[in-house]
C-alpha cells in the first residue's frame, strides 16, 4: 500500500509543471485512454512486484523488461506505441492526472479484492 502512495506522490510531482504546448496542438495518441489505462496498471503492478521481491532495479531490470514485453503483447501494442502515448498524454497535466487517477483506483480495487 505504501508503494501505491509513493507512486501517486511521484506522479503528482511529475505533473506539477504543465507543458507549454497549446491545447490546440494536442493530438490524441493512437492508444485510446480506455485502452491505455489497463496497460499502465499492469506495468505498475509488475514493477511493484519486482521491486518488492528484489529491491534493487539493477537486479531485476532484465526480468522487468521481459515481463513488460509480455504485457505489451497481451494488450497488442508495442513498447514504442506505449512510450509515445505516455508522452502525448503527458502534454496535458489534466489528462495524465485523470489517467493516473483511474489507474490508481484500479490498483486499489485489485488490492482490496485480494485482502
Amino acid at each position: 500500500m505504501k508503494r501505491l502512495y509513493l507512486i501517486g506522490i511521484s506522479f503528482l510531482a511529475l505533473i506539477s509543471c504543465d507543458s507549454d504546448q497549446s491545447r490546440n496542438d494536442y493530438v490524441e495518441p493512437d492508444i485510446a485512454r480506455e485502452n491505455f489505462i489497463p496497460v499502465l496498471v499492469d506495468l505498475h503492478v509488475i514493477e511493484s512486484h519486482y521491486h518488492r521481491m528484489y529491491s534493487r532495479p539493477d537486479i531485476y531490470k532484465q526480468a522487468l523488461d521481459s515481463a513488460s514485453q509480455i504485457i505489451f503483447d497481451k494488450h497488442e501494442i508495442t513498447r514504442e506505441e506505449y512510450s509515445t502515448a505516455l508522452e502525448m498524454y503527458s502534454y496535458s497535466s489534466d489528462t495524465i492526472y485523470k489517467i493516473y487517477e483511474a489507474a490508481m483506483d484500479t490498483i486499489t480495487i485489485r488490492i482490496s479484492t485480494i485482502q
